[in-house]
């Protein structure tokens, strides 16, 4: 199984350290195109420090996302899910994990899985460790992947000045 990894989950800075048996490297990550779906900063999680906000996906036949796919063992799901809020024993998980192979260009020969936003919602906070986690490994991705991701990511006004600052730096 692959995981089609859009946010955090774009460089193995963001996929290591989440007690999974194989450590990654950049090599074992693919870059792809979502079809049919929009990300924007609507995935919200509850989390000992109160409701925090990450980048979600929700489905729109009029836009893609860039992001990459990995595999993922079979053993390592149900750890993969819980670090995600995606478990289905979660009360209310941050995403639902949904098949989306049919979607991935190139076309993938191998099922594709990724995190969708359970309950989108706004309005609540965007923890800096997950924005300083998203601009590290946007960095590893390079100037054309972080420039498709921003283009394909629904703009959130408050963290209109640390896009700019991340194009910026680059340029």
């Amino acid at each position: 199984m692959f995981i089609f990894g859009y946010g955090s989950l774009v460089s193995v800075i963001g996929i290591n350290g989440r007690n999974l048996s194989k450590k990654y490297v950049e090599s074992d990550l693919q870059e792809v195109r979502l079809n049919e779906y929009k990300r924007s900063w609507n995935a919200v999680g509850n989390f000992g420090e109160g409701s925090m906000r990450f980048l979600g996906l929700t489905e729109d036949s009029r836009s893609y996302v860039n992001g990459v796919i990995f595999e993922l063992n079979y053993k390592d799901v149900e750890t993969f899910l819980t670090s995600e809020g995606s478990h289905p024993s979660e009360q209310f998980p941050v995403y639902r994990f949904v098949d989306v192979t049919d979607k991935v260009y190139p076309k993938q020969i191998h099922q594709v899985f990724t995190c969708v936003t359970s309950r989108p919602q706004k309005g609540i906070e965007i923890p800096t460790y997950y924005l300083q986690i998203i601009s590290k490994c946007l960095t590893i991705r390079g100037k054309e992947f972080e420039s498709d991701f921003w283009k394909t990511t629904e703009d959130e006004e408050s963290l209109i000045d640390f896009k700019n600052y991340r194009i910026e730096f680059h340029t």
